[in-house]
Formats: C-alpha cells, structure tokens, sequence
C-alpha cells in the first residue's frame, strides 16, 4: 500500500525552520507545501529554496489552508504556546519547537485542548529521536551499564550580544535555560528520572536572563546529574554517562546526531558509529508521519506526559536560577 504524503506547513523560516526544511527533504513522504512569515517577502524567498507550494503573510492563513496536513512552529518561545493552541482548535496536528511553551501550566492546557480535539502534537526537541540516543537508551536498559550513578552533560556557546534577539530579549522567553539548558536537563529526565533534590546557581546578565548557568540534580538512588548551559562562552557539550559495569561517553556536539563509545569496567571499549554529518532533523518529522499513519495522538518516545514533566523541571530550575516570566503569572 502506498504511503500517505504529508503536505507540511511551516510558521516562521528563521534559521532552524531552514535546517528542518532540509531534514523534511530527507523523508519519504513529507513535503514543504506551504509557508507564513510576517514578512511575505521572506515566505516567498523560503518558498523558492524549498519548493513550498504557498506563501502566507500572517500565520492564521496557512493554520486555515485545509490542504496542510502538519504544522511546525519553529518561532520564538513566547509565541509557541497561542499558535500551538490555534492549530489544535483548527483540527491541526502540529509540531512545535522545543521548549513547546514558556511552562508547564501553558503545556498542560495544551494537552487538554489536543485530548478533547483528538488532534496529534508533538515537542520538537530533535535529540530524543536521533539514532545514538536511542541505541544508548536500549544498552542502558539492557543493563549494559548497572546502575547509573553520574551523568555528565553541558551546553554552551559565546552568543552575540544583542539585547533585541530571542536569546537576550526576556520577552521573547530568553535565556539559556529554555533555549539549550533543555538538552542536559531532557537528557537526565529520560535517563534518570525527576530528581529528588535541585540545586542551581546562575548569573543573571542586563536584560534579566540566565546567561550562565550551574545544575546539580540527586536522586534517591544517590545518582548526581551535573549539568550547565552558557551563552558566555564555547563549551565542550560532551556527554559522559556512568554507571557501576561502565560509562557511554558521547563527544563534543552529543545533543546532534552523534557516535559514541561505550567503556567496560575492563576498559574494554566499544564504539558505536552513527552518521555524524547527518541533518538530524528528518528523524523528529518522520516520526509525527509514523504516528498519524498509525491513527496515534501522541509519540510513544516523546509523550505529552514526558514533556510536561520536562517542563515541570524546568519551570524548577528557572525559579532557582531567578527566572521568571510573564506568562508565569497568568492564568491559562
């Protein structure tokens, strides 16, 4: 039987709709078919690149278009939350860029709104689906390392300063916390569990966000994950993950498609080998193509439960930090 083509729609061609419009080109059955910027100009000059059928000029339009089977939101956070839940109302699964809201409490009302309309969503957070990290979830729960004990994982890089950009700007949901602290803080809650104790220090710069920040979670088991993310400085963003018959150690970049090893207690060492020049992208698309062809609501590798406990944890790690956002206050 043949495969069903998804016609995808993208809301917002900025720099990581590019890299997923490449990915999307990588499947076998999605295809860009419509994009909606602010600036017309700018959908039609993505549409070209892409070969995207249609061109909007507001984001309700391509929501609208009945021929768009699958919407990715790839705009600033503070906008994740109002366009996830206009493509829900109108029926369409959608998509959205990591974190899918600024909270827990946007998120949670989110799934009320796609459980009562039956409608597909999906965070985007690219990691989770990426080859390495579930072959290294499979050896850890074949006991290949023990218990874990230790894990090990950062995120940084010196940012442009610019107090107007979505990484400065606290209006626009700031700050390294929600932007790349996600992927240390993602990668400890699906190999650890919720962590019994937090501790974070952080420095706060001139607009109000978290530009460098330090993550302790303990577990009951006695487990430490040691965490970071920067916007002040490159860091190394490698991965170590031990446990007590060995440790999985991913090199620099290990949140993108990535190879690893894995180290015995003999210092016998294995290494896994993944397509590292891979896009990464395509993975995250095929996998909201699997579960509609499947007739599911929800990832079973990335679950509406997963995600608001995510976000639960983040919500945690900002108000130690000191961050807090305006839709922290509001009710929805």
């Amino acid at each position: 039987m043949d495969r069903k083509i998804y016609n995808w729609g993208i809301i917002a061609p900025g720099k990581i709709a590019n890299k997923f419009a490449e990915g999307l080109k990588l499947t076998k059955n999605g295809q860009l078919f419509a994009v909606a910027s602010r600036s017309h100009e700018r959908a039609l000059e993505f549409a070209e690149k892409y070969k995207a059928s249609k061109t909007y000029g507001t984001y309700q339009e391509l929501i609208n278009d009945k021929k768009v089977d699958i919407i990715y939101i790839a705009t600033p956070h503070h906008l994740h939350f109002k366009l996830s839940q206009s493509c829900l109302n109108a029926g369409k699964p959608v998509l959205c860029e990591k974190p899918s809201t600024i909270n827990s409490s946007q998120y949670k009302k989110l799934m009320s709104i796609a459980e009562e309309k039956k409608v597909f969503m999906m965070d985007a957070l690219w990691t989770r689906f990426h080859p390495h990290i579930i072959k290294i979830q499979e050896l850890i729960q074949a006991g290949e390392l023990g218990e874990l004990k230790l894990l090990q994982a950062d995120f940084g890089f010196k940012a442009a300063y610019d107090t107007k950009s979505r990484l400065f700007n606290k209006d626009l949901g700031g700050g390294t916390i929600l932007d790349i602290g996600i992927y240390p803080i993602f990668l400890s809650l699906l190999l650890l569990g919720y962590p019994e104790k937090i501790t974070v220090e952080s420095s706060i710069g001139k607009t109000g966000v978290d530009e460098n920040v330090g993550i302790l979670f303990k577990y009951k088991n006695g487990a430490i994950a040691n965490l970071s993310s920067t916007f002040l400085a490159n860091s190394e963003t490698r991965a170590n993950i031990s446990g007590e018959k060995g440790q999985i150690i991913i090199p620099g970049g290990w949140f993108k498609p990535s190879s690893f090893k894995l180290i015995e207690m003999d210092n016998s060492v294995q290494q896994f080998e993944f397509n590292e020049k891979d896009n990464g992208y395509q993975y995250e698309a095929m996998e909201v193509m699997k579960c509609l062809d499947e007739g599911k609501l929800q990832s079973d590798l990335l679950t509406h439960e997963f995600t608001y406990r995510l976000l639960q944890l983040l919500d945690e790690v900002r108000m130690k930090a000191g961050i807090k956002y305006r839709e922290d206050s509001m009710n929805f």
